[in-house]
């Protein structure tokens, strides 16, 4: 059954959760603020109410739903198993007679024998005991498995309520829940069941923030753009291109590849081939107009304002566009697979050395190390600057010239900078 309502008639939630929980959350509130919202933090309780409605089907923290599907997880594998191995007998066809007949059903065939002729009472009585073994073979069989599926799932409902009940305290804070939530929780008509294993809305959904907080950085965005995942997955699903709106406003029509995250699994890209809408003109990465076509893109799920599926237009790629799209991936990554690639040489003193070999964010592979300390690249230009411009003398760009000449003209800017502050 629902939580009754409490008494909270404008919905306002009491939430209690641990300190590192909270870091987590407001964490996120800004790191997603960029996409849906103008400050530069979320409203919390605009963003709870969004986790929880994207997170209460999956989360452990919903037992009576775990529990359900645990249990017709269990139901399907075992039946599966009876149906392999022949334990779950069938009535003969010849006999015409259903499986699963009622004892009642069966007393009544053998009373009508019995008063239309003593001489069919044997056979009609072997027969009807056949059926009779073989419905209380399936009977206690069936009976066997839901007892082991009752042992099997009551095992797993405690160590759901072990882990829901092993957060620490912390401090509380108050949100408001929204209508389609709050109708969730506490409507007579609902399906939530969370009481049976709860005593208070809050309790549960300490349960499941707390969860929530536990994942990775990688699942948690995974949790909250779950509507533009599941829309890309349609649109892979029935072979239609996905139509994305930039959170800048540009929108384009993709024909999906891959949903893949960084090496260091940081975000979520959508891969494919990407046609700009309403444009005649397109722009590359450094902002340079470029012919307007379809083209290999890449795009941060969180960038991503709105997606819908367009049936009317394949999203199928060749095998050609396929290939070049892997080896574009395999060169420069995800998040840097639209920008050119070229060969780049950088000289590291001995600390740049060692920064590259523990700072692991954004760090492009070199291709070999043709000097003790000269290593060369093979990727983006912007994947060398985002990487390398904060190691300073550590690391210099030795070819190409105009890289060479772009990390140089930035040093000098940031120097004039400090002069003027001096001055």
């Amino acid at each position: 059954m629902p939580f009754c309502d409490q008494g909270s008639s404008d919905r306002k939630q009491y939430l209690n959760l641990s300190m590192e929980a909270w870091e987590i959350i407001n964490y996120d509130q800004c790191r997603f603020a960029s996409t849906d919202s103008k400050g530069p933090k979320l409203p919390l309780s605009t963003f709870l109410n969004q986790i929880f409605q994207n997170f209460y089907e999956t989360a452990d923290a919903s037992i009576a739903l775990q529990a359900e599907n645990h249990a017709q997880k269990l139901r399907e594998i075992l039946s599966d198993g009876e149906d392999r191995s022949g334990l779950r007998k069938k009535s003969s066809p010849s006999r015409g007679r259903k499986p699963g007949r009622t004892a009642d059903s069966m007393e009544n065939s053998n009373s009508v024998g019995s008063t239309n002729n003593m001489n069919s009472v044997g056979s009609t009585n072997n027969m009807n005991s056949a059926d009779s073994m073989d419905n209380m073979n399936s009977a206690d069989s069936t009976s066997s498995m839901d007892r082991t599926i009752e042992k099997l799932t009551a095992a797993y409902v405690e160590k759901l309520r072990e882990k829901s009940t092993s957060y620490a305290k912390g401090k509380g804070e108050k949100f408001r829940l929204n209508q389609e939530n709050f109708s969730y929780l506490t409507d007579e008509d609902s399906e939530c069941q969370e009481e049976l294993f709860y005593s208070s809305i809050g309790q549960y959904l300490k349960a499941l923030f707390e969860e929530y907080a536990s994942l990775t950085h990688l699942q948690r965005e995974a949790v909250y753009y779950r509507s533009v995942l599941e829309t890309i997955q349609q649109a892979f699903d029935s072979n239609s291109a996905v139509r994305v709106t930039h959170v800048r406003g540009f929108q384009f029509e993709f024909q999906p590849y891959r949903v893949l995250s960084d090496l260091s699994s940081t975000y979520h890209y959508l891969i494919g081939y990407s046609t700009p809408l309403n444009m005649d003109i397109d722009y590359d990465v450094t902002n340079q107009p470029v012919p307007c076509r379809a083209r290999p893109a890449t795009i941060r799920i969180s960038n991503i304002a709105d997606a819908k599926v367009v049936r009317r237009k394949s999203g199928k790629l060749t095998a050609r566009q396929k290939e070049e799209l892997k080896t574009i991936l395999n060169d420069n990554g995800p998040q840097f697979m639209a920008d050119d690639t070229h060969e780049i040489h950088i000289h590291l003193t001995p600390d740049g050395i060692s920064r590259y070999n523990y700072q692991l964010a954004l760090r492009p592979e070199y291709t070999e190390i043709i000097e003790p300390d000269i290593y060369v690249f093979r990727c983006s230009e912007r994947q060398i600057e985002y990487y390398f411009f904060n190691f300073g003398k550590d690391a210099e760009i030795l070819k190409p010239e105009n890289l060479r000449k772009h990390f140089a003209r930035r040093y000098r800017e940031a120097a004039e900078g400090y002069k003027k502050t001096d001055t």
